[in-house]
């Protein structure tokens, strides 16, 4: 092979990658932030494919599902012989605004 077919066989395979970091999929369990040069040009993407400007834009991608976790119920004791059960609540809340 000469020169030439090197140069061409690399030149195809940079276009591939950049053709491959073009798009971005979104999975409907996630929410997703498009960034260009660190700013912000699109926020809460819904789930989908997207173009993106290779070697440019980043995508950020966060898990949209909402957690819950069991939390005990503490016992306070403020006298001898009386014991109180106090109920916790944990709430959870997302952010319409992810930045």
């Amino acid at each position: 092979m000469g020169t030439r077919s090197w140069l061409m066989l690399v030149a195809v395979g940079v276009l591939l990658l950049l053709a491959l970091d073009s798009f971005y999929i979104v999975n409907e369990t996630e929410k997703a932030v498009l960034k260009r040069f660190a700013r912000v040009e699109k926020a809460d993407i819904e789930p989908g494919i997207y173009p993106k400007v290779p070697l440019i834009d980043d995508v950020v991608r966060v898990d949209g599902r909402l957690l819950t976790h069991d939390v005990p119920t503490p016992v306070f004791i403020h006298s001898a012989t009386y014991g109180t059960r106090a109920s916790s609540v944990v709430e959870l809340s997302r952010h319409s605004d992810p930045i």
